[in-house]
């Protein structure tokens, strides 16, 4: 759990709870799912609460790369603008965002 201010406005209080879990499912393939649960407290104006689901598979091709695979799931509960994915959304919306990709840790 966590809770911040922002500096650049005095106004906005964030909470954060969060839960998640990896499994390697073998040596090569790991699962990781994840929940937040964002509350987001603006003086004057409503709140803007949401959660969000994770789902990440990576497959391992070495110690350094592996590709990825993500699913992520949000649903805004209040009835201000939030954003998604760099998406504007409003009202009791719910967004969906995969991604697939490469890393490489150098």
């Amino acid at each position: 759990s966590a809770k911040a201010k922002k500096e650049a406005s005095a106004n906005v209080t964030d909470t954060v709870n969060s839960i998640g879990v990896t499994y390697s499912v073998t040596p090569k393939i790991d699962v990781t799912v994840a929940h937040y649960n964002v509350s987001r407290e603006t003086v004057g104006s409503a709140d803007q609460d949401y959660k969000r689901n994770y789902l990440l598979a990576e497959y391992n091709l070495s110690k350094r790369t592996a590709l990825y695979a993500s699913l992520e799931q949000a649903k805004y509960d209040s009835a201000t603008s939030s954003t998604f994915g760099g998406r504007a959304s409003t009202g009791s919306d719910k967004a969906t965002l995969t991604n697939v990709g490469v890393t490489h840790k150098f």
